[in-house]
Parts: C-alpha cells; sequence; structure tokens
C-alpha cells in the first residue's frame, strides 16, 4: 500500500498528540492482576484515533499508519488489533448516538461524546479493565490541546490527507470533511474547550456514574507499560519478517453496517489477502491462513475480488509488503453482488486455489502495480 510523505507527516503528528496521554490513561486504569495489558493498549489506542477519525476528519489511511507506528516494537497483530478495536468503537458509536433528520451532516458531533465514552468504558470492562469517563474526558481533552499546538507549530495541518476520495454514492464510502480544510490552532482549541464543557455537563447530570464504572478496587492492581518516546522515530514498514496474523480482517474503509454472509476458505499450501474493492479503490481487506475459513459480514454492494497469496513458508513481512517476492497477485473474473432480497441478505461463499503452476480458475493474474493502485 503506497504511502504519501503527507500521510506519513501527518501520522507521526497525531502520534505525538496520542503517546503521552495514553500513557496517561493506561496508568490510571485499574487492570485485574492477572489480565494482560496488551488488549487494553490497543483499546486505549482506537479510542483516540476514533476521534481522531469522526471528529476530526482525519483520513482512514492515516489512522491506519498511527497504529502501525504505535506497534513499533511489537508486532503486526498488534497494529490489527488496534485497528479491530477503532472500527468496532466507529461501528459502535454510529449505532447508539443520536441520529437527527435535520441535520445536514449526520457524522459524530462532541455532543455525541458521552456514547463513545460509554462504548469505551464497556469495552474495557470486558477484558477486565476499568476507568471512569471523567478521566478519559480529562486525557482527551488534554490530548487536543496538545494537538492544536502541535499542528499550530505545522505549516501544513491538514487532518485529510491528499488522496482520492471513493465516489458518495458509493455503499461503502465515508461521510468524510472537506479535504482542504484544515484545522487552525484556535478551531482545535475552541473544539477543546467544547468538549470540555459539554461533557463535563454529562457527568454532572449523571449522577453516579464513577460508581457504575469503578476506578479502582481492592481486588484490582494499576498496571504499567513502556511508552518509549522512540515509537515516534520507529520506521512504518518493518524490514524483518514477522509472524503471520490470524485469520480475520486487516483493513477496512467506510463504516457501513455489515449484514451479507461472506465465507472464503484457503485450500492448498498458501495463504492469501482477500481484497474487496468499489470503483477501483480498496475498501476491506482480510487474512486467511491455509486450510481455514474466513466467516464474516459485509456491508450490500457490488464489490471486485483481488488476492494476494504465497506458499505457506514464505515470510510475511506486514501488510504494506505482504510476502514480498513471494507474493502472487490475482483478480477475480467476476464482481461480486451482496443483496437484500425477498427478506434475505445473499452473500457468497469461495475457495481460493490456486496450483502449482499458479494457475486459478477463479481469477487471472494481476501485478503488484494493479494491487498498489487500488490503495
Amino acid at each position: 500500500m503506497p504511502v504519501s510523505d503527507a500521510e506519513n507527516r501527518l501520522s507521526l503528528m497525531y502520534v505525538a498528540g496520542i503517546l503521552p496521554h495514553a500513557k496517561a490513561l493506561f496508568d490510571a486504569t485499574s487492570i485485574e492482576s492477572n489480565s494482560p495489558s496488551r488488549p487494553v493498549l490497543a483499546k486505549i489506542y482506537a479510542f483516540f484515533l476514533t476521534y481522531c477519525v469522526e471528529i476530526l476528519g482525519c483520513d482512514h489511511n492515516v489512522a491506519f499508519l498511527c497504529s502501525d507506528t504505535l506497534s513499533a516494537g511489537t508486532d503486526d497483530n498488534f497494529s490489527i488489533e488496534i485497528t479491530r478495536n477503532l472500527a468496532t468503537y466507529i461501528a459502535r458509536w454510529d449505532r447508539y448516538r443520536l441520529h437527527f433528520a435535520d441535520r445536514t451532516d449526520d457524522s459524530p458531533k462532541n455532543e455525541d461524546l458521552p456514547v463513545l465514552f460509554s462504548v469505551v468504558v464497556q469495552d474495557l470492562q470486558s477484558v477486565h479493565a476499568f476507568v471512569s469517563p471523567s478521566i478519559l474526558l480529562t486525557e482527551l481533552t488534554g490530548f487536543m490541546q496538545d494537538l492544536s499546538e502541535i499542528f499550530g507549530a505545522s505549516e501544513t495541518p491538514n487532518v485529510s490527507a491528499p488522496a482520492t476520495t471513493p465516489a458518495q454514492n458509493s455503499p461503502s464510502s465515508i461521510a468524510k470533511r472537506s479535504p482542504s480544510h484544515k484545522h487552525s490552532f484556535a478551531d482545535i482549541l475552541i473544539a477543546g474547550f467544547l468538549l470540555f464543557g459539554l461533557v463535563v455537563c454529562f457527568l454532572l447530570f449523571s449522577g453516579n456514574i464513577d460508581s457504575i464504572f469503578p476506578s479502582s478496587s481492592s481486588s484490582l492492581s494499576s498496571s504499567s507499560t513502556d511508552f518509549s518516546s522512540s515509537r515516534m522515530t520507529a520506521p512504518i514498514a518493518t524490514p524483518s519478517p514477522i509472524s503471520k496474523p490470524s485469520t480475520g480482517i486487516l483493513w477496512y474503509k467506510g463504516k457501513n453496517v455489515e449484514l451479507a454472509p461472506f465465507d472464503v476458505t484457503a485450500s492448498g499450501n498458501r495463504d492469501y489477502v482477500l481484497l474487496l474493492a468499489q470503483n477501483n479503490k480498496a475498501v476491506r481487506s482480510y487474512y486467511i491462513r491455509h486450510g481455514e475459513t474466513l466467516s464474516v459480514l459485509v456491508p450490500l454492494g457490488t464489490y471486485q475480488v483481488y488476492y494476494a497469496c504465497a506458499t505457506i513458508h514464505s515470510s510475511w513481512y506486514g501488510r504494506t509488503d505482504l510476502w514480498k517476492s513471494q507474493t502472487e497477485y490475482y483478480k477475480s473474473q467476476d464482481s461480486l453482488d451482496f443483496e437484500l432480497s425477498n427478506g434475505y441478505y445473499y452473500g457468497y461463499t469461495l475457495e481460493l486455489s490456486v496450483s502449482s503452476m499458479g494457475g486459478s480458475d477463479y481469477a487471472y493474474e494481476s501485478s503488484e502495480s494493479a494491487w498498489d493502485s487500488l490503495f
């Protein structure tokens, strides 16, 4: 997936703002003694990235670069874990917040933040971690103030990366802010004060909300982790092989409701990365290990299908480089139409298979440049 200098620079600016407040939020979170800290950290990173994407208009590609940078020094699976939490928070926030018919722009607003806080607090509880919404408010407000200084020092604080926007009538396109909109120091600072005032009002009127989501307990112990500032300068692309992802989603774009079934089996001795595209732009990708079946739901619409693969003995280098020179690229001969008909959601069941001679009955050979052009 090609990465522009502008996208790389923007991602580092966001990460510079996220790291200190993610650390403070992590330190203020009570985690049961036998629970791992890694899932908690992934959810905290996803919380800040959700705000960046939904409120500040951060481009999804930039958000994914942020997850890669935040996971530097670990492995590609941690970046995927952050991305999955990001997708979950965006979808749940959109599902539970209020939608008004008279709004010309129905994207989330600062007044919708209590819903996001509730989503994050409850999700942290699922991994035996506890933090109060007031702490989320404090760190998010501090993050906004720091971000205003970071963008204020930059000549080009454009939150949306200069990339081609997918057609707005696409079933999987994002209701994005204008790519030319810039957030000045004053814009972000004002948004921070509005955020603080609105959510303080919510907390005051919600009564004993902190007792519902306890910030501490005698059976809980505070955990810590290493937030080295050297992560900021770590390269996004990992030059050496890393562990292969488990079967599941790798990357997504858009937040349409997932309704239609999609089952894909990887046959033979190859692992696969399957990519769904609309209007010649990638919208989702999945990793499927050999001999395993991916079972997911996808938004309704018509998709072109691309996939890359390599033998099970090939080394994996991450979502950008895949298996490097060992990667084979294919494009499906037909599009897949996921639809609602007669009260039923219709999807597809595929079996991916490439012969030892490199052929496929389902698709024809493609190229790395064709694959990269989808991003």
